[in-house]
């Protein structure tokens, strides 16, 4: 009878472990380098990072152990980040400088925890991209080259290493596995050995207590680390008969995933087995569970085939020959939003701060499986007249489903004498000048809290942009803006309009322009000269109204 067993990677690490790993690495920091040498951290961002250790993603001790390590290193020491695998799946070139060497430690701690791991392990690329960085530096640089995994694609790290020593770079690598096989702990050793350096394995207590006593003897010695390394089990044997020159080939036997999904969870359209760093496709199921060869895999989810997207979850899954592996689907969202709010033509999460979506749902406002990590909440109202708009962080916790409410934003409501039924814009720009939303109807409209500058502009061609002032959004309820000041253009019937009149605000110098057009025009109260411009090539700008003023609440009747 096959074994039922939850998800688990190879080994544990208690609580404790993460103490030593601080520990080992400060050590490393403090014996290695001075205040007048440079630290350069490379961080693996690769899918595999949501391999869990102790029921805990590896990202996630990662990011806890770097911020305390940085916290606890010296204050003058020059740092750098590098990050690789954290923006796109099967990308060999995603390696990004988040922090060039010569950045202080509060530029590094920050940086590193918004990295969400997506792809490949690059290793040889990120040394070189590291020594082209340490081109211009004269002080020496330690870089310690942190990595759970193989390099996948298909350079030769430990080659490069040696040769940039060769090359007289003014560098010394160590490499920290972490809860890594057997090649990859050789191949990291290797890498290791050829740069100076010392290899440091995190798989368990008692073997970084090891490694910690190992990096002291090093140290002291000038002797590379040594790492005992043996050859896991192939997944498939040949055997090769000398009798009859017949083949036997033993196939390991097929795994089998299970997915346990939550109450709230319905199956969908369909879900797949990818590989963690490559992304590429191993199996596809419409069932609740799937046969497949044994290996390391990424859950990625599909609810319907219209209005959503694949959605690739966290948790990596060690699927393992003969054995039934059980996987919770118990992670998701659902968005709750006041009645006057229509349903919109998608909503999503992004990468915080960014417009761009992680994941993207239809009209339907939840349930939905997503993986856990923080986000940025997007609203899309319409697909052609409205922007997407940032409605502001939210954190989805693991293992339950997270109800978030969006009932912030702007209600612009407009005098009965405006005969534009609709506007071409109305904006909120936060002190960044960050449109954080768009739209281009009047009435409710979501928005994150905050403080910004309404923009709103009538039509496209024949207006411009009118800054109409200050809105400063609670967390909940929608604050009021009333267009409710301006101009009605009264004229004799069938007179066309002229080329241009413009309002000057005699208190900021800025200009309204209303260009071929009697359409009655919202205008913020104050004071105003009011200019002409007659044909845009027969005639010139004068001024009409030396200067008038335009109380709140009132529409002034312009005769011309």
């Amino acid at each position: 009878m096959c074994q039922t067993e939850r998800i688990a990677h190879r080994n544990t690490v208690s609580v404790s472990t993460v103490f030593i790993l601080m520990s080992l690495l400060l050590f490393l920091i403090s014996t290695t380098t001075r205040a007048e040498e440079n630290l350069l951290l490379i961080l693996d961002g690769s899918g595999s990072m949501w391999g869990r250790v102790n029921g805990q993603p590896k990202i996630v001790i990662a990011k806890d152990v770097v911020g305390k390590i940085v916290a606890e290193s010296s204050g003058e020491l020059s740092m750098g980040l590098m990050v690789y695998g954290h923006r796109r799946k099967g990308d060999c070139s995603d390696l990004e400088m988040r922090v060039p060497v010569g950045g202080v430690k509060s530029q590094v701690a920050g940086s590193f925890l918004s990295v969400m791991p997506k792809g490949k392990t690059p290793l040889a690329a990120s040394l070189e991209m590291a020594a082209a960085q340490l081109n211009s530096k004269e002080n020496k640089t330690t870089i310690v080259l942190v990595s759970d995994g193989l390099e996948t694609c298909k350079g030769d790290p430990c080659t490069v290493a040696a040769q940039l020593k060769q090359q007289g770079h003014k560098l010394i690598i160590h490499t920290v596995g972490f809860d890594v096989n057997n090649k990859a702990a050789e191949q990291l050793a290797c890498i290791a050995q050829a740069g100076g350096g010392q290899y440091f394995t995190a798989d368990d207590s008692s073997s970084l207590e090891e490694a910690l006593k190992s990096v002291e003897t090093s140290v002291a010695t000038a002797e590379p680390v040594k790492v005992e390394v043996t050859e896991k089990p192939q997944v498939a044997q040949i055997e090769t008969s000398s009798t009859t020159g017949s083949k036997k080939i033993k196939l390991a036997g097929p795994a089998t995933v299970i997915l346990q999904p939550a109450s709230w969870v319905s199956l969908p359209k369909y879900w797949k087995l990818v590989e963690a760093e490559s992304g590429e496709e191993r199996g596809r199921s419409t069932e609740q569970q799937m046969r497949i060869r044994p290996g390391e895999y990424q859950i990625v989810w599909r609810q319907a085939e219209h209005g959503y997207g694949d959605v690739p979850l966290t948790a990596v899954v060690n699927a393992v020959s003969g054995k039934k592996t059980t996987v919770a689907i118990d992670t998701g969202i659902e968005l709750y939003v006041p009645d006057a709010i229509k349903k919109p033509r998608w909503w999503g999460l992004g990468e915080v701060g960014t417009a761009k979506p992680l994941f993207q749902f239809g009209k339907g406002l939840g349930p939905h499986v997503v993986p856990a990590g923080d986000y940025e909440l997007l609203w899309r109202q319409t697909e052609h007249d409205n922007n997407t708009a940032l409605l502001g962080k939210v954190e989805i916790r693991a293992g339950s489903l997270n109800q978030i409410v969006a009932d912030s934003g702007v209600d612009v409501q407009v005098g009965s004498w405006v005969d534009t039924p609709s506007p071409y814009a109305i904006q909120l720009v936060d002190s960044q000048d960050r449109v954080v939303a768009h739209g281009r109807k009047y009435g409710p409209q979501l928005a994150p809290s905050g403080a910004y500058r309404l923009i709103f502009r009538l039509t496209e061609h024949d207006h411009n942009d009118i800054e109409w002032g200050e809105v400063t959004i609670t967390e909940h309820g929608f604050t009021a803006v009333k267009l409710d000041s301006g101009i009605i253009f009264t004229h004799q019937k069938g007179a066309r309009p002229p080329y241009r009149v413009i309002f000057v605000n005699l208190d900021t110098g800025k200009e309204v322009v209303s260009q071929n057009s009697w359409k009655s025009l919202p205008l913020p109260p104050g004071r105003y000269q009011i200019d002409w411009w007659e044909s845009q090539h027969n005639s010139s700008r004068q001024t009409l109204v030396e200067e008038f003023d335009l109380e709140t609440g009132v529409a002034a009747e312009l005769e011309l």
